[in-house]
């Protein structure tokens, strides 16, 4: 063995162990220095997880704590359930943060109900990230993740900045899917980024902002759902809140996309966009601007008219305004079967 490489041995060995003493999180690996022919230990010096390359999955085995950070490569398969999967090779518990990395090889798709067999016993995740980046999927149309993602009120629990679809779901009777925080999707994707399905109870803000198209459809109970057209984006977004909705919407906020509604509404405020009150009973609409078409026969109890175009002639049907309030830079279409209880026009009158 020559002293030079003697040397350079014992000075590769002190920095690992510099490292270890200064709390540094540190790898190492044996290498063969191929034009000496000895063993040598090589610092690796510590990254994220959502960085690890894909040639060293499977090289962590630990035991997840609550905070902690898992990250989904699927490496071996799509099955959520096979740990070679995840790094580190442990299966998501309770309040842990996942990643789907955009590095990620297979897409998620086989056992994704993580809600148990009873209510309150399922999954309850602190946040479900995917990368920018990311090409593969999560769930599908007929197997959607199901799960509780438990976030602050002020962050995202869940967020799609992907190039593949996300279906998330939660159903009666079993553990409640609930999202605490907010869905973001922010996603390139032309065709469907976010699909949100059964009765998930979502407590804080839904907005939903894409780079291109980005389309939902919710089958949900929301707090708040706003709704508005990325700076980049090409086309609008779509949401569809359907007739399946186990209650009311509190308040749904508009800047932009194309919005359908089916069920109660409690407040809307609109300033873009296209928003459509289909079925059951939108109760005070304040609009701006955009264009908001009311096709229910259910009784809107105030019609505040600020701006835009309120259209009541879609369809032939019968309905019923009972305070009708409006300014002149508002476009009013009437229907000639709308009846309206109390009709005030504020500095001025533009009634087509």
């Amino acid at each position: 063995m020559s002293v030079g490489s003697g040397w350079l041995r014992v000075v590769t060995i002190t920095v690992v162990l510099v490292g270890v003493l200064v709390g540094c999180s540190v790898d190492w690996s044996i290498k063969t220095d191929e034009a000496a022919t000895t063993a040598r230990l090589v610092y690796i010096p510590a990254r994220s997880l959502s960085d690890e390359p894909a040639s060293r999955k499977g090289d962590r085995d630990m035991a997840l704590s609550a905070g902690d950070t898992v990250v989904w490569y699927g490496t071996t398969d799509t099955d959520w359930e096979v740990v070679t999967n995840w790094i580190p090779q442990e299966i998501p518990i309770d309040q842990v943060h996942v990643v789907v990395s955009a590095a990620a090889i297979n897409s998620m798709l086989v056992n994704l109900d993580r809600q148990g067999d009873t209510a309150g016993d399922g999954l309850d995740l602190r946040t479900f990230h995917i990368e920018e980046g990311c090409e593969v999927d999560v769930g599908s149309s007929g197997n959607p993740l199901k799960c509780t993602v438990l976030n602050t009120l002020s962050e995202p629990s869940i967020e799609n900045h992907g190039r593949g679809t996300m279906y998330y779901s939660a159903e009666t009777g079993s553990d409640a899917g609930n999202v605490t925080g907010y869905i973001l999707v922010n996603s390139p994707n032309m065709d469907l980024a976010f699909h949100l399905s059964g009765d998930v109870v979502v407590g804080g803000l839904v907005p939903i902002a894409g780079r291109s198209a980005v389309s939902a459809s919710f089958t949900s109970t929301l707090a708040s759902l706003y709704v508005r057209r990325h700076s980049m984006a090409a086309v609008e977004p779509v949401v569809t809140i359907d007739a399946h909705a186990t209650a009311v919407v509190t308040s749904a906020h508009i800047r932009g996309g194309v919005i359908d509604v089916s069920r109660e509404l409690t407040n809307l405020y609109q300033v873009g966009g296209v928003f459509t009150q289909e079925a059951e009973v939108l109760q005070y609409a304040h609009v701006y601007g955009g264009v908001c078409i009311l096709n229910t026969t259910s009784t809107l109890a105030r019609a505040y008219l600020l701006g835009g175009v309120f259209d009541t002639a879609q369809n032939a049907l019968a309905k019923t305004i009972s305070g009708l309030y409006k300014f002149p830079e508002a476009t009013f279409i009437r229907s000639p079967r709308l009846t309206v209880t109390t009709e005030n026009d504020i500095f001025g009158d533009n009634i087509e």
